[in-house]
């Protein structure tokens, strides 16, 4: 679920519909959790997706932790790609605004933590291009200072989707340190982290 002070617009040819925030987000609020109206759909049953939705499921999906694709049932699937996006996938299983996100401005995401695959049918603000297999430590690092700044105010801003994270996921949240963070790795799907552990072979899908 996305939260709800975002409407769907037309924001160009080239990104088709994207977000606009209706009111102002600010820096650590919680912008999306996964909730039980979203459509799974396990790895190995996506070639058995009829292939009249095979596009939109491509299209509008991610991919979890574990590698099977979620497609919201809310307006959350037309969330755009932006390499300086101004939300973030953390390791806890939500997004979260990693700034101040102003009215009438676009709520954006950074596709490339869930992108096994590359899809070139991103939004990208940049032309497609083939990215590693696995992402830098720099860029990881890059993103968990990001994440961990807006984790810092997450107590300190309203959250409407609080219903929507797991008691023990919250309370782990609060009590956040160096020591006990959750990697925005964590959010990689489980094919990332097998190969990181050297138990997938390259390039085995």
């Amino acid at each position: 679920m996305v939260i709800s002070s975002v409407k769907i617009v037309w924001i160009s040819d080239h990104k088709g519909y994207g977000l606009i925030a209706t009111h102002p987000i600010p820096k650590g609020t919680i912008t999306f959790a996964q909730d039980g109206l979203d459509i799974v759909i396990p790895s190995e049953k996506l070639e058995s997706v009829d292939q009249n939705l095979r596009e939109y499921v491509e299209k509008y999906s991610y991919e979890d932790f574990l590698g099977n694709r979620v497609v919201s049932w809310d307006l959350g699937k037309y969330m755009n790609h932006d390499d300086e996006a101004n939300t973030l996938s953390t390791g806890y299983g939500f997004e979260i605004a990693i700034r101040d996100i102003a009215v009438g401005e676009e709520v954006t995401d950074d596709y490339r933590i869930f992108s096994t695959h590359h899809d070139t049918s991103f939004a990208s603000t940049q032309e497609a291009k083939n990215e590693p297999e696995l992402w830098s430590d720099e860029q990881v690092e890059i993103w968990d200072k990001k994440v961990q700044m807006a984790l810092k105010s997450i107590n300190l801003v309203n959250q409407p989707l609080r219903p929507f994270i797991q008691n023990e996921i919250w309370d782990e949240v609060l009590s956040f340190s160096h020591e006990n963070y959750r990697s925005v790795k964590e959010a990689f799907p489980l094919r990332y982290n097998l190969q990181t552990l050297g138990l997938l072979s390259e390039g085995k899908k």
